[in-house]
């Protein structure tokens, strides 16, 4: 309690007792002590130290080395959570938490081959364990093992509470793999189970987006705003689509309302402002870009935009100046921002800006 008032004096003169050798001391009061600095996320170094102490007093509760685990794996000493973990492990190997844990903590660690055995033991103990089968099938995705992912979720499916989800995790696995059918009939046996699942239905817009089936996929893009109307991966598409049925005015609208929804991210901006750019409207174009500027700060790629634009538009200076800028934070992806647009949109200030600067280097 001294702690959570912010008396920290009086609770460091009880770390002082706690820690004194000659001191008699009992496992709930070190623990106790511990477990409040745990719980406050504070003083690290000093939890662990007392952590190891009260396991000193009385090795019998195990329980300590899952949470000196727990305390090093948040100090990113990933090495000594791992060995606590294994070390409580021998005392209890039929704790499958002990093992999600000590899967979770290699998966950090970037051994997907360990993380996936522990998984698998936690299943061998409790085999309607969602979790683990879950992360084992976003490791073999992470590493672009669909048929594995595949195989995880069907297993899965005897167990779970959930089957629409799976089925569209499944659905999802096969439309990575380009296997358009398998990944349709996944997410309507999703549907059929649960059809107020907005992902399987944005799962079927993308599907016949793929295939350019655009009216299909416009229904069945807005089925899934239906259900989740502030999904901005949603608008985001349904944008794209009613882009390609040149639509532009409605595709504004939603990429307008992906970027509200998400101001940061990159990919909605560009693509507003491109199409703004492709009905001519260089203004808003550009006024787009400015916008993002400030939820994405030190983008060399905004910037270069940003500078063709302003080219575009003959306002030299300020093209000149974020062409300079841009530079200065990434000059290597020039020639990328540049192939976005044509040769023909591409001013001859803008070209001239690039001969001086190679000039310089």
């Amino acid at each position: 309690s001294y702690l959570i008032n912010g008396n920290t004096e009086l609770y460091n003169r009880h770390i002082q007792f706690c820690l004194n050798e000659n001191t008699e001391q009992t496992f709930d009061a070190v623990y106790k002590i511990a477990i409040n600095y745990v719980s406050q996320n504070k003083w690290n170094d000093v939890a662990i130290r007392l952590l190891h102490k009260s396991y000193e007093i009385d090795k019998s509760n195990n329980f300590v080395l899952k949470d000196l685990a727990s305390s090093y794996e948040r100090n990113n000493k990933i090495d000594k959570s791992i060995l606590y973990l294994n070390n409580y492990i021998d005392t209890d190997p039929f704790d499958e938490t002990a093992w999600f844990s000590l899967a979770a903590v290699y998966e950090t660690a970037l051994n997907y081959p360990k993380a996936i055995e522990s998984y698998e033991y936690a299943i061998t103990i409790n085999i309607k364990f969602q979790s683990a089968y879950l992360n084992i099938a976003s490791i073999y995705i992470l590493n672009e093992e669909y048929a594995k992912a595949q195989e995880t979720y069907a297993n899965l499916l005897d167990y779970s509470e959930y089957k629409h989800e799976i089925y569209c995790l499944i659905g999802e696995c096969h439309e990575r793999t380009k296997d358009y059918d398998k990944a349709y009939n996944n997410y309507t046996k999703s549907l059929k189970i649960n059809d107020k699942f907005a992902d399987s239905w944005f799962g079927l817009a993308m599907i016949k987006y793929i295939t350019k089936e655009y009216s299909e996929s416009l229904y069945f893009v807005k089925r899934a705003l239906l259900l989740d109307q502030d999904n901005e991966e949603y608008h985001f598409e349904l944008g794209n689509i009613n882009s390609k049925l040149e639509s532009y005015s409605d595709a504004i609208k939603s990429y307008k309302r992906a970027l509200y929804i998400n101001p940061i991210d990159s990919e909605f901006a560009y693509t507003l402002s491109d199409l703004y750019f492709k009905l001519k409207d260089t203004d808003s174009a550009i006024e787009v870009l400015l916008k993002s500027e400030k939820y994405i700060v030190d983008s060399a790629e905004i910037q270069f935009r940003l500078a063709i634009l302003y080219a575009i538009n003959n306002n030299i200076d300020k093209s000149e100046a974020y062409f300079t800028s841009a530079s200065k934070i990434d000059k290597s992806i020039l020639k990328d921002i540049i192939s976005i647009f044509s040769q023909t949109e591409i001013s001859n200030t803008f070209k001239k800006f690039i001969t001086k600067h190679n000039n310089n280097e």
